[in-house]
């Protein structure tokens, strides 16, 4: 059986193409206007980086590829069988990518060395919003077979909005604390991301529906199961082992506090 909420909160046909037409609309004209002004986005490499000389990370960091004598990197890639939600995710983090660099353009605010960190971290952020929304539309087309495509579109987007809200809300408090910086470069970062993640939510649940909408209904293969199942192993500890974790985070908090206090090095 269908959801009453697909019964009583559908809109109308036409009302529901409207809307869509009008977000549409906007979206592309605030596209635009931002990829225009992108053109005045600036990157300064120049004296700024002299900072970070006298830092302890980064005496580590040269001292550990002097020791090892290579800087060598492992890049693991991941194909996906099935070809048909790839590009959504790519499609949200271009357009959230290009709509910073043009916000940062209008404003003529220049991204630094330090602060050029946001572009990787908001590619990261958005890309899990929309795996989010994407994991949770195949679940609902499991549970829902018969509902429609918009139908199924509309709670998806209905449903993880405030999981998302709160997972945005708590990592822009955790860069809001770079704001309280003594060093400017580390201030406009903090700033950057705080607008950067704004951004990305709001593009993401817009650019999601619409992109998704004139896609055909797709529901995936519910009696494929994987061949390590990890996400669920931690959901069924999770749920049997409520206070358990609970009273080993508030112990790990505790501890992190009174080395915070007495100033121990890590």
């Amino acid at each position: 059986p269908r959801s009453s909420f697909m019964i009583t909160h559908m809109p109308p046909a036409p009302i529901f193409s409207v809307w869509i037409e009008m977000v549409l609309a906007v979206i592309l004209v605030f596209m635009g206007f931002m990829g225009y002004q992108a053109k005045n986005f600036r990157l300064d490499a120049s004296a700024d980086t002299l900072i970070l000389e006298d830092d302890q990370a980064l005496r580590a960091t040269r001292e550990t590829a002097n020791r090892y004598g290579e800087q060598d990197f492992v890049v693991v890639t991941y194909s996906p069988k099935e070809d048909l939600f790839s590009p959504l995710p790519l499609f949200c983090c271009f357009f959230s990518t290009l709509a910073m660099a043009g916000f940062l353009g209008l404003f003529g605010w220049e991204v630094t060395v330090i602060s050029s960190n946001f572009i990787s971290l908001q590619l990261i952020i958005t890309m899990a919003m929309t795996i989010h929304l994407i994991v949770r539309y195949r679940e609902l087309g499991e549970a829902f077979p018969d509902a429609e495509n918009k139908e199924l579109i509309l709670l998806t987007v209905s449903s993880m909005f405030k999981p998302c809200l709160y997972a945005a809300l708590t990592t822009i408090a955790g860069f809001a604390s770079l704001v309280l910086s003594n060093i400017l470069p580390v201030i406009n970062f903090g700033w950057m991301m705080i607008a950067g993640i704004t951004v990305s939510l709001i593009l993401t649940f817009l650019i999601f529906p619409i992109v998704l909408i004139f896609l055909d209904k797709t529901v995936s293969d519910s009696s494929r199961k994987p061949a390590f199942p990890l996400a669920t192993i931690f959901a069924r500890f999770t749920a049997c082992n409520g206070k358990l974790i609970m009273m080993v985070s508030t112990q790990s908090r505790s501890c992190s506090a009174l080395l915070a206090l007495h100033g121990l090095p890590w």
